[in-house]
């Protein structure tokens, strides 16, 4: 089997890399579209035509289902145009959150479009309605992670959603970007008392 992946840039290697562990017998190409990155200030139309023009080309290059991942463009998913399955990171996520929650206070950590899609929160919602849910947007993280940026600037932009997400209570939080799996022991390591979910855990919610 011919499995497409895409994101905006660098965020969907390491679910790659996952994949590739998993399913040692397909072939997975893989799209990063640097030139447009990042994908989550853009307008919605825009991401849209991004996507829609790399979803083509990997149908044309044989793909039998494709990996969205990106947070951005999961959000979008019903509004894309395709003709193979498409797999995107926002329903394992919080399939994920929902089992590892237990005061049922869950985080989530995303670009500026997917916080306004409040794709998580309906989701998780979907799945339990008594969960509180608690969203922080990061206008910057992604790029800084996509330009390998220090990890004092990096941190910088981590203050503000960490101490929110401290001050809500949370025991599980989402990190709802792909490119944020590159900080996930950063993260990991400045909220002990957090679960931290990676977007690389959607590769274990992945059968064919």
């Amino acid at each position: 089997m011919k499995i497409g992946v895409f994101d905006s840039g660098i965020g969907g290697l390491p679910i790659v890399e996952r994949l590739k562990e998993k399913f040692p017998n397909d072939e997975i190409v893989f799209i990063a579209d640097t030139k447009h990155m990042p994908y989550g200030d853009k307008d919605k139309s825009l991401v849209i035509k991004y996507a829609n023009n790399i979803i083509s080309k990997l149908e044309k290059d044989g793909a039998e289902v494709i990996v969205v991942a990106c947070g951005t463009v999961s959000s979008l998913i019903p509004l894309l145009c395709h003709s193979v399955q498409l797999i995107g990171i926002i329903e394992p996520l919080c399939l994920e959150s929902c089992k590892r929650t237990a005061n049922k206070k869950i985080g989530v950590m995303a670009t500026v479009n997917t916080v306004n899609s409040e794709s998580f929160p309906s989701c998780i919602h979907k799945i339990d309605r008594s969960i509180d849910v608690y969203s922080y947007a990061c206008s910057d993280l992604a790029s800084k992670i996509e330009n390998r940026t220090s990890e004092e600037d990096i941190m910088s932009s981590l203050i503000d959603p960490l101490r929110y997400f401290d001050n809500s209570g949370i025991d599980t939080l989402i990190l709802g970007c792909t490119h944020y799996s590159w900080i996930y022991e950063l993260i990991k390591k400045n909220t002990s008392t957090i679960s931290v979910i990676s977007p690389t855990i959607i590769v274990n919610h992945i059968s064919f």
